[in-house]
């Protein structure tokens, strides 16, 4: 082999080398970098996980309240249908309570307590005692009472028991 063509053969091979190594460095470039880009992957799939199970305990946590808070209103609107079945009454002058509406689906007539009307609530009214033209109201609820009527004069009565009653 002439030198010349041995030389040539050698730069040949050594191209042929260098292509090689080329595309090797090439292949564990590609290989890290698509490591690398699978991570940044699972990443943001982890990322998105996360949070949707955020929201989804947020709409959870949301729900919940509106839930509580439609029973809230509920409960308002049944407590201003409750209070909306009386109107206020003098039961004496200057004493003043809550008698049920008639209609207002109650089953008899009654007066209701001032102080857990005011307060949101149904306390009924009893009377509890009738004594000498008073009579006592009691509420069922609280410890609200009140007197109403005007008592009476009592009559005394003398008593004549006849005789000397000076002492001996």
């Amino acid at each position: 082999m002439d030198p010349i063509t041995a030389i040539a053969a050698a730069q040949q091979s050594f191209k042929a080398l260098f292509g090689i190594a080329k595309a090797t460095t090439s292949a564990v470039v590609d290989h890290e970098i698509k490591a690398k880009l699978i991570e940044i992957q699972e990443g943001i799939l982890d990322a998105q996980s996360k949070l949707g199970d955020d929201a989804q305990a947020e709409r959870l946590e949301l729900l919940h309240q509106v839930a509580e808070l439609k029973e809230k209103v509920r409960s308002f609107e049944a407590t201003k249908t409750a209070l909306d079945g009386y109107v206020m009454h003098e039961l004496d002058p200057g004493i003043k309570v809550f008698k049920a509406k008639p209609g207002a689906g109650h089953a008899m007539e009654h007066f209701a307590c001032p102080r857990c009307y005011s307060g949101g609530a149904i306390g009924i009214l009893n009377a509890i005692a009738q004594n000498n033209g008073e009579t006592l109201w009691n509420c069922t609820a609280c410890t609200f009472h009140v007197f109403t009527g005007v008592a009476r004069p009592r009559q005394t009565r003398s008593l004549d028991f006849g005789g000397d009653w000076t002492p001996r």
